[in-house]
């Protein structure tokens, strides 16, 4: 009887000591199931937030370059406008300067001279920067301004100075 004492003592031991070890292996397995979780989360978090960012700068960027896009098609569509009535001005003002040299024969001093070839220039200088699209940046239209004072200079055979001179007489400030 001892020895089924022994025996059974001996089984619920072994019975005890299992249990303890089957706990201690299953707090042990749940633990790092937590932490897996927790890894998971945080790298899960991080990916998203990634994912968010680019998807964040995709869209700003296709956004951009949209607004580059329709901004250089009315560009060109302003420029070609813009030739176009360059164009007709030019042809307007090349018709106007033949009348008005046909209605101004005759003598005349050189001063009255001077001063007829200085109000041409200086109307067709108006002329044409009135025919500049008013829808112009402040950098496109200084560029204008120049071509302008340019093409006026070449086309009376006068110097840049001879113009600038001329167009501080009229009191241009443009």
């Amino acid at each position: 009887m001892k020895k089924l004492l022994l025996g059974i003592l001996l089984l619920a031991i072994i019975v005890a000591v299992s249990y303890i070890k089957m706990t201690r292996e299953e707090k042990r397995i749940d633990t790092l199931i937590e932490e897996a979780r927790t890894e998971t989360a945080a790298e899960s978090g991080k990916i998203k937030t990634a994912y968010d960012s680019l998807r964040a700068l995709y869209t700003e960027t296709e956004e951009t370059l949209t607004d580059s896009i329709l901004n250089l098609k009315l560009a060109i569509e302003n420029k070609s406008d813009s030739l176009a009535t360059l164009a007709a001005g030019k042809d307007s003002l090349s018709k106007a300067l033949a009348a008005k040299e046909k209605t101004t024969t005759g003598k005349k001093s050189s001063s009255d001279s001077k001063l007829a070839l200085h109000r041409k220039i200086v109307d067709y200088y108006k002329q044409r920067h009135a025919s500049l699209p008013t829808d112009l940046s402040s950098y496109e239209l200084r560029v204008a301004r120049s071509e302008i004072r340019q093409e006026t200079a070449e086309k009376f055979s006068i110097s840049l100075a001879e113009l600038d001179k001329i167009r501080k007489e009229f009191k241009l400030s443009y």
